[in-house]
């Protein structure tokens, strides 16, 4: 009895370590399934991604919704990579960050469009707000902050109407005064044709009176004082006659000076 005991608990570990044996075979095998299917899967996608079907080659497939000048001209020669191009690599968030980087553009959003392979850019421009001129030749504008804006973005647009405020000789330490500035000039009862920053230490500005000279620009509470008194010399305008007038002098606006024309001597 103790054999047949000793036989039949031999045969049942033989069957055990059998059962376990297939079981990791079985194991092994599937992971062997699972990860063909995963590269058969991984490689389709690959192949697919990479027909050419899937690119971006011609300026057909870029569509431009824009508010204001933005050409497609423009927009293409600002995309960070040459032609042709995967769909699949162009990062939408990354190139709408990297236009309103190089571009006058306050907002942009980009689609991908797979079926046809499409991008579609849909831009806000800044706002053109004042001429930029430099050794008397327009250079550009700027916004209501003062970015510039190159001429080349926004002269391919015939129809498009340009402000009248020239700035001269602007530049970046200007541009710095210019977001405080501008709410002032702007809701202004004089019309301020130009400003004139050669000389960073006397602003002058071009207006419908003649030409003021303000002094170095220092606080929007001084150009705010300096506009109040041309406005109160605005109102008693009908006392002057400005044809005469040369100057105003509003450096110091709490006693501002008027320099105006001679009378010429009489010839003998």
């Amino acid at each position: 009895m103790a054999s047949l005991s000793a036989v039949s608990s031999a045969q049942k570990e033989k069957k055990r370590r059998a059962y376990w044996q297939r079981k990791r075979w079985l194991k092994y095998w599937q992971g062997v399934g699972r990860s063909l299917s995963i590269a058969s899967i991984a490689g389709g996608l690959f192949w697919l991604v990479t027909l050419p079907n899937w690119m971006i080659r011609s300026e057909s497939q870029i569509d431009l919704e824009s508010q204001q000048y933005l050409s497609k001209d423009e927009l293409v020669s600002l995309l960070p990579w040459e032609q042709p191009q995967y769909i699949f690599k162009i990062n939408p968030e990354k190139l709408s960050a990297y236009l309103k980087s190089t571009a006058p553009i306050a907002e942009a959003t980009v689609e991908r469009q797979l079926f046809p392979p499409k991008l579609k850019f849909r831009v806000q421009e800044l706002d053109l707000v004042a001429i930029v001129y430099r050794e008397n030749k327009e250079v550009g504008s700027v916004d209501q902050k003062g970015k510039f804006i190159a001429r080349k973005f926004y002269r391919g647009d015939k129809n498009l109407e340009l402000p009248s405020i020239k700035l001269l000789e602007f530049n970046e330490e200007s541009g710095a005064y210019w977001q405080e500035m501008y709410p002032l000039l702007m809701n202004y009862s004089v019309k301020i044709s130009e400003i004139d920053w050669q000389d960073p230490s006397n602003m002058i500005l071009k207006t419908e009176m003649g030409n003021v000279s303000l002094g170095p620009y220092t606080s929007q509470e001084k150009l705010a004082r300096q506009l109040e008194v041309l406005g109160e010399i605005y109102s008693s305008k009908e006392q002057l006659d400005t044809s005469k007038i040369i100057l105003l002098d509003l450096s110091n606006p709490e006693s501002p000076a008027i320099k105006i024309k001679q009378k010429e001597a009489k010839e003998n």
